[in-house]
């Protein structure tokens, strides 16, 4: 959104308008559909075996890049709502493009140092990170350290470590358009798809909107996330578990009463 109100990039043009290597992507994807989950291509993390084609693409020094934007199109863009983290994978690539930086490093600029959130930045499992928690998962009736993400040992945008205390930053300075213009909040949470699990939530640029809230879930191997936003409260829920199996909702449910009377 920001990259946006700077005039470097236009979500009604192609990928392939600021990557060359994505100008064979099906001519009707626009930026707005990579940013909906509505472009129709297929989820990197539903390629059967992974960790394997990743460790494979790795020995023949292939490029992530390619093999991503070569994802099956699993239907007409526009045409319905699917989860895709192969859409947010490529704008990342975008951003990086557009704007000269690292996907780290632009991000540090326009988010973690003006809000001090100092405890924020790119997840590299093998990089010692003081203080980082280990992900856990469930085998045989025990708790064991879960495996790191399938696209952890790739070289590209990817995921983040944060704090609930610096996530609570963000969603503040979103609350009170810190951070961005009222026209850029307007659209970011306008419903743009009806999403396929669940026929109360809609689909803004990031986030799941309902009744007086909106929510952003998230989970990678032995990890839960939730941000519920409740914008009229001015109220922020976020539960960071390092325990995959935990119920969420569970927790949220004996939360909500105490928000919305």
């Amino acid at each position: 959104m920001i990259l946006r109100e700077k005039g470097l990039i236009d979500f009604r043009e192609r990928p392939g308008t600021y990557l060359k290597e994505l100008q064979h992507l099906d001519p009707e994807i626009t930026l707005h559909h990579l940013l909906t989950h509505t472009s129709g291509l297929h989820d990197i993390y539903a390629v059967p075996n992974l960790r394997f084609e990743m460790s494979r693409l790795k020995l023949e020094n292939g490029d992530f890049l390619a093999y991503l934007s070569h994802q099956k199109q699993m239907f007409r863009p526009g045409e319905k709502w699917r989860y895709s983290s192969t859409g947010f994978i490529l704008m990342g690539y975008i951003m990086e493009k557009v704007t000269g930086l690292s996907f780290g490093e632009m991000l540090d600029r326009l988010f973690f140092a003006p809000l001090n959130m100092l405890d924020t930045g790119l997840d590299d499992p093998r990089k010692i990170n003081p203080g980082r928690a280990y992900g856990h998962t469930m085998e045989n009736g025990e708790y064991v350290n879960a495996d790191n993400d399938k696209l952890s040992g790739v070289d590209a945008p990817g995921e983040l470590y944060s704090t609930v205390g610096d996530l609570h930053k963000w969603c503040d300075a979103l609350l009170n358009g810190v951070i961005l213009s009222q026209e850029a909040l307007q659209a970011m949470f306008t419903p743009y798809a009806e999403v396929d699990f669940d026929q109360a939530l809609k689909y803004g640029y990031g986030w799941f909107l309902g009744h007086r809230f909106r929510l952003i879930g998230g989970g990678t191997p032995g990890f839960r996330s939730e941000i519920w936003q409740y914008p009229d409260e001015k109220v922020n829920v976020i539960m960071l578990w390092n325990d995959e199996k935990v119920d969420s909702h569970r927790l949220f449910r004996a939360i909500k009463p105490l928000i919305v009377k």
